[in-house]
């Protein structure tokens, strides 16, 4: 909003200016008047119309110069409104640019941690992995072992006829798991599955 205090008045030049018109002007009357010989009505005429020519010229004079001192008083005024402007908008870019820069600096700093937590724990996991898959297959050949002891026992206490499903088994159980058969036994499974 322009601030009408700011306008300053005519400076001091422009209305001796102003006056200097007026008062040629008036020299222009007083040749007319002195050295013309007119008639009185025509004579009349002319000053009045010199009159209202001198007020309109300094009328317009005034409001040219009132307004030229309007128009450099709103560009003086709406240059600094928008230097301001130009400058809180530059602070505010300054400021949204730092706090975008923090962000994105905490941001990937905590991505980096995240980042590097989630291979820990994704080896880990994996170590755990291979430990279970030792572990069941361990666990596995333990069973097959259990199976094939309870086979050679109830070999023992069976008919030679009922035996050849448990041969069949341990003969699997040790082709699936090699060496978890000692070569004696196998040998003796072999020798009674040919009788």
């Amino acid at each position: 909003m322009l601030n009408k205090r700011k306008i300053k008045s005519l400076d001091f030049l422009e209305i001796i200016l102003i006056q200097i018109f007026i008062m040629l002007i008036c020299v222009i009357f007083y040749f007319i008047s002195n050295y013309l010989q007119l008639n009185i009505f025509l004579y009349n005429s002319i000053v009045l119309l010199f009159i209202a020519i001198t007020l309109v010229v300094a009328v317009i004079a005034i409001f040219q110069f009132v307004k030229m001192k309007y128009v450099q008083a709103v560009k003086v005024e709406v240059k600094v409104e928008m230097d301001n402007y130009k400058t809180k908008i530059d602070n505010k870019i300054i400021e949204e640019n730092t706090r975008i820069g923090y962000f994105e600096v905490n941001y990937s700093k905590k991505l980096k941690k995240i980042m590097k937590d989630y291979l820990i724990k994704a080896k880990e996991i994996e170590n755990i992995k291979k430990e279970l898959e030792e572990k069941i297959i361990e666990i596995n050949k333990k069973t097959a072992e259990l199976e094939i002891e309870t086979c050679l026992i109830k070999i023992e206490k069976l008919d030679s006829e009922q035996t050849l499903p448990f041969y069949e088994r341990i003969v699997k159980l040790n082709d699936t798991y090699p060496g978890i058969c000692d070569e004696e036994v196998l040998k003796g499974i072999k020798a009674s599955s040919k009788k």
